[in-house]
């Protein structure tokens, strides 16, 4: 006695096949194919094992970074350059970096632009998110940390202006642009 069934898993067709009669060994039998076939099914794909869609949910977390960076740069905002300087009276670019890393994100950076710079993994322009930290070669020994806030611009402290934000595309920043890193995790 046979009755026509379908398997479900053939490529993307329904195939019919046979089922054998049922007595003792052949029920054990067919567990153990119905086993193998799941295991097949399961190593090799045929599950239409689909990854779930996560860029939402990174831009979701991306665009909650850019905000609570753009909240925290209202309130350092005009805050004047001070060369070792870590406070609200005065400030330098690293240390400012660091405090937004640590206030925000509760990451620890730390002090110096060039350690700074060692911290996280490198990434291109191409790739450049919400709080990835930009490297500047402006002079001789001289460096210089901002952190990007999407869209082209990034906030920083600048000798004139103090905390301040500016666009990648100014011809000075373009110029001077050496590096950009990624110490948040968006996975």
């Amino acid at each position: 006695m046979t009755d026509r069934t379908m398997t479900i898993c053939r490529g993307a067709e329904a195939s019919p096949t046979r089922r054998a009669r049922v007595g003792a060994f052949s029920a054990m039998s067919a567990l153990l194919w119905s086993m193998a076939l799941a295991w097949v099914a399961l190593t090799t794909g045929c599950g239409h094992g689909v990854k779930p869609d996560t860029s939402a949910t990174e831009n979701t977390l991306e665009r909650t970074v850019r905000k609570a960076l753009l909240d925290d740069y209202q309130r350092w905002r005009g805050t004047p350059h001070a060369f070792g300087g870590t406070s609200r009276s005065g400030i330098d670019c690293s240390a400012y970096a660091q405090r937004v890393y640590r206030d925000l994100f509760g990451i620890n950076l730390p002090r110096t632009t060039a350690k700074q710079r060692r911290t996280g993994s490198s990434i291109s322009v191409r790739s450049l998110r919400a709080g990835d930290l930009l490297f500047f070669n402006t002079g001789f020994r001289s460096r210089h940390v901002g952190i990007y806030l999407g869209d082209g611009s990034f906030i920083h402290v600048s000798s004139k202006l103090g905390v301040t934000r500016s666009s990648l595309e100014n011809e000075y920043w373009r110029k001077h642009f050496q590096t950009a890193r990624r110490v948040l995790r968006y996975r």
